[in-house]
């Protein structure tokens, strides 16, 4: 399943703005991606912890779409991406973590367009007559170890 998608922008406020006030997202909670010190906004639109993030990190090398979730049925499929991206030589951008805020288990491989596609199982959902809007110092409970990217060559 498509999970979220999560976008850069120099325009942060006015992004969020817009998908809450315009669009009527609702805000699931916020955190700091270490090493880049960014702040990502979580917005939903159903019980998904979350259809749509944005990054407060301007696009200045690269596409304004970080990355898109794909949402898998189980812990193993996961192992089998991940062993299929490893054997193909794809970069793994992200290593294997679970998320502190949605609890996702997954990885992100590099595409040649310059974004991410992350690969995960086991998000929460929410509930919207109990959920408390959190502000996290990290992104991850653990793994998600970054590894650069090569150069990327857009005329390729």
């Amino acid at each position: 399943d498509l999970g979220h998608l999560v976008l850069a922008t120099g325009r942060y406020q006015q992004q969020i703005d817009f998908y809450e006030q315009v669009l009527r997202f609702k805000r699931t909670d916020s955190l700091i991606i270490p090493g880049i010190n960014a702040e990502a906004m979580f917005l939903r639109v159903n019980e998904r912890h979350h259809s749509l993030a944005i990054v407060d990190m301007p696009p200045t090398h690269g596409p304004r779409l970080h990355h898109i979730l794909l949402e898998v049925s189980s812990l193993d499929e996961v192992g089998f991406a991940y062993t299929r991206a490893k054997a193909a030589g794809a970069h793994i951008l992200i290593d294997l973590g679970r998320h502190v805020n949605d609890n996702m288990f997954s990885f992100y491989v590099l595409t040649p367009s310059g974004w991410s596609v992350e690969i995960g199982w086991g998000g929460i959902q929410i509930d919207d007559e109990t959920w408390h809007v959190t502000h996290y110092p990290t992104n991850s409970s653990w793994g998600h170890e970054f590894h650069m990217p090569p150069a990327f060559n857009a005329s390729k």
